[in-house]
């Protein structure tokens, strides 16, 4: 196993110290060629090397950690040396085959003509396995709590399963490890959470990165398109519009300038109220009549599960908002997308390539239009014949490129999380499907902890084996409680809390 350093009875790090720093990275040129990627390179990897995140990784408000947590119970007499056994192995393989995992994020001093200032740098030789062990904290809850709630929200703290906070906060937190493992013992579970840096990958992104990671623990080969792809040099991904492009006035990745008049007092704005995240499910067959009802009243075009279960969310929202904010008052859905497809980015690639589909509806459009008329204009503007994705993608790409503030240029410029909304949807990803050589099977669940509050903020998580969907929302106490009420809603979601 290597070294085993202990920090105190509860939090245990298992390095492997017996895996070289020295590594190298295939070429598979051939492949290259004969794909339509033949026009991207790969990195000059070295045993000691410094590699360019991405451009959008190179935002630095996108310095997020991303949990992907998983949870297996367990029979009582297993041992969990033998669950790191398993999944050690697999690190150290991931590590040899695509070595910047292992890595940690840096920013360089600025210099001209390098619009690159974060990068990956070597950090050691495997990302860090650490395990905690909770069989005997009674302030953490037993696997038996968690299964009888259906793994609310409430319950998953991320001070508990996480070893890095989602946004920072704590002063002494490390969280420039680009990949980090958490084992959490319960009593009758455990709780394996992957943790990856976000500005070096996206949720497409990383999801690829632990099924990697998957395949290391199942012993199963690496094919070589997956680890050329892991290769990509980062810098020639986007074609960025040339010197003489200007972006539009009203972009959304430019932050408006503030307002010449002040026509209030910001110390007579009434405080914020109370933010909550919640759970909610989805099971299968509500989403069959969800989207059998939102196409009967769409435009006869396609509409996808994603499309009517997102316009369910926005919709219920503005109607529990209408009467506070007023019919006229306009809401913006930032609905995030994986824009790989329409920019000729590979889709295995396992980066950070951001951006976010844009609609816009007066409140009372929203609540006052049939389900599947809001659908239908999300699908538009997503659906490659009619979408703007590829060239807002290269305007968010050039922005950053040119903008010396990189803090200047983001994709929640121009939102007011009073009354627009951001969505992001995990539901395609594989995450039931991996469960990492420990022999347990597939997970019983997958969720995100519970974490510092972001209003308007929701996840649509992987869908389950049998179909279900769990929905991660952060919005306005008052807010949920109006959804509960709304029998529209609750015809189709269960309240998990």
């Amino acid at each position: 196993m290597g070294q085993l350093m202990l920090f105190n009875s509860r939090h245990l790090i298992f390095i492997n110290k017996n895996v070289s720093l020295r590594h190298h990275v295939r070429r598979f040129p051939s492949i290259l060629k004969l794909t339509k990627f033949s026009n991207m390179t790969t990195n000059k990897t070295k045993p000691e090397f410094e590699i360019p995140l991405d451009i959008f990784g190179q935002d630095p408000t996108t310095a997020f950690a991303t949990p992907f947590v998983f949870f297996w119970p367990l029979q009582g007499h297993e041992e969990i040396s033998t669950f790191v056994a398993r999944l050690q192995p697999g690190l150290d393989k991931l590590s040899k085959a695509v070595p910047w995992v292992a890595g940690k994020v840096v920013k360089r001093p600025a210099q001209p003509g390098d619009p690159y200032p974060y990068k990956i740098v070597p950090s050691g030789p495997t990302p860090k396995l650490i395990v905690r062990d909770y069989r005997a904290a009674l302030d953490v809850p037993s696997m038996d709590e968690l299964v009888e709630g259906r793994f609310p929200i409430r319950l998953l703290d991320e001070n508990v399963l996480s070893p890095i906070n989602v946004l920072p906060g704590k002063a002494d937190e490390e969280r420039s490890a680009v990949l980090t493992v958490q084992y959490n013992w319960l009593r009758g579970g455990l709780a394996v959470n992957i943790v990856g840096h976000h500005q070096v990958l996206d949720g497409t992104g990383q999801e690829q990165v632990v099924y990697l990671l998957d395949k290391a623990c199942r012993g199963e080969a690496f094919d070589e398109e997956e680890i050329a792809m892991a290769d990509l040099d980062r810098t020639t991904l986007i074609q960025p519009f040339d010197s003489h492009w200007q972006p539009p006035l009203d972009s959304m990745y430019i932050k408006p300038p503030p307002p010449t008049v002040v026509t209030e007092d910001p110390e007579s704005r009434a405080p914020m109220p109370a933010v909550e995240w919640v759970n909610w499910a989805f099971p299968q067959s509500a989403l069959t009549t969800l989207k059998s009802t939102a196409t009967q009243s769409s435009s006869g075009d396609y509409i996808s599960t994603d499309d009517a279960l997102t316009a369910l969310i926005w919709q219920s929202l503005a109607r529990a908002r209408l009467h506070r904010l007023g019919p006229t008052t306009k809401s913006t859905l930032a609905r995030a997308v994986n824009p790989r497809r329409y920019v000729g980015i590979p889709l295995k690639y396992p980066g950070h390539v951001s951006n976010n589909a844009y609609s816009m509806l007066t409140l009372y459009e929203l609540a006052t239009s049939p389900l599947g008329t809001i659908a239908s204009a999300l699908r538009t503007v997503v659906d490659p014949r009619t979408s703007a994705l590829r060239e807002t993608t290269r305007e968010f790409a050039t922005l950053l490129l040119r903008a010396s503030d990189k803090c200047s240029v983001n994709m929640g410029a121009r939102l007011d999380l009073e009354c627009d909304l951001m969505v992001s949807s995990w539901a395609g990803m594989r995450c039931y499907q991996f469960d990492f050589g420990l022999g347990l099977g597939c997970p019983l669940a997958f969720r995100r902890p519970k974490q510092a509050l972001v209003p308007s903020l929701v996840f649509l998580l992987p869908r389950r084996g049998d179909g279900e969907i769990v929905v991660k929302m952060g919005a306005r106490a008052d807010d949920l409680d109006a959804l509960k009420g709304n029998r529209e809603w609750t015809r189709f979601a269960e309240y998990l809390g």
